[in-house]
């Protein structure tokens, strides 16, 4: 099924599912946010921006006003069934690369905002092919014009997005100590994971552990730390509230802080029992 038509299904199996009364509802609610998200894919689909030739442009948007009807197509524009066939499908397979395959069923089976930050990832790629991450572009709003009075209103928006290029991010990478970035990805690397369980072939580390310079123990809480921390399990408070990046990373801090007080004091404890 082309996706255009597999849209339009979906959009129909929605609006029946809309209860006909009591319109504040929770089933309602929910209906009505999966149809305004339907809704913008067909804006997008509407706006033809992913199609670069404009004779192209022209015939998928007759066909589509035609109803899906591949024969008056056809007809219209003095060509073959079968070339407006080859169209349709290549203007399909691409809107539907740029949606995501499985973003309208994500919608219909109600992982609305999961589906539309895939959906967004995909159209902002494209609008803005070459200049952001395409991990960060997921998270990004749907892009929109606003009545902003200067663009200097957005201008910490600006200097934001300008870290999410791929100049920014290397930018901002070349500003870091370099040896301190390294010993962090050593802490979230398989080698660490495996020097902490003794089977490590590091020898600089292991000749530190012999000489009493720093314990496995030690490691491996800061090695859960980091891996909570870019797990995301300090993001948010307990309430769901998110948690801006530098509290998130004295929450970490913190953690590793309270775990190293205990072990040392378990240490000490365990020296002292020995010594008397």
């Amino acid at each position: 099924m082309i996706f255009p038509k597999k849209l339009e299904n979906a959009i129909i199996t929605v609006k029946n599912k809309l209860p006909e009364s009591d319109p504040f509802s929770d089933t309602t609610q929910i209906q009505q946010s999966k149809l305004d998200a339907l809704m913008g894919i067909v804006n997008f689909v509407k706006q033809m921006n992913y199609i670069k030739s404009p004779r192209v442009k022209e015939k998928f948007s007759f066909f589509l006003r035609s109803k899906y009807d591949y024969q008056e197509t056809a007809t219209h524009f003095g060509t073959s069934r079968n070339s407006i066939d080859v169209m349709v499908s290549r203007v399909s397979r691409q809107l539907e690369s740029l949606v995501g395959k499985e973003t309208i069923d994500m919608i219909l089976q109600d992982k609305v905002s999961e589906a539309l930050r895939v959906f967004r990832s995909g159209i902002l790629n494209e609008s803005a092919k070459g200049f952001f991450l395409p991990e960060a572009a997921k998270y990004l709003p749907e892009p929109k014009y606003r009545m902003f009075s200067s663009l200097e209103e957005c201008s910490s928006e600006i200097r934001f997005l300008n870290v999410l290029t791929e100049h920014g991010m290397k930018n901002t990478i070349e500003e870091c100590d370099q040896e301190k970035l390294a010993h962090i990805l050593y802490l979230i690397s398989d080698n660490s994971k495996k020097l902490i369980e003794e089977a490590g072939d590091d020898k600089v580390l292991q000749s530190y552990f012999e000489n009493g310079h720093h314990s496995r123990e030690k490691v491996a809480i800061e090695r859960q730390a980091i891996l909570k921390l870019f797990n995301g399990e300090f993001s948010t408070t307990d309430n769901g509230e998110p948690i801006s990046n530098k509290y998130q990373v004295e929450k970490a801090l913190d953690e590793v802080r309270r775990q190293h007080i205990f072990h040392d004091a378990g240490s000490g404890l365990e020296l002292a029992s020995k010594e008397g």
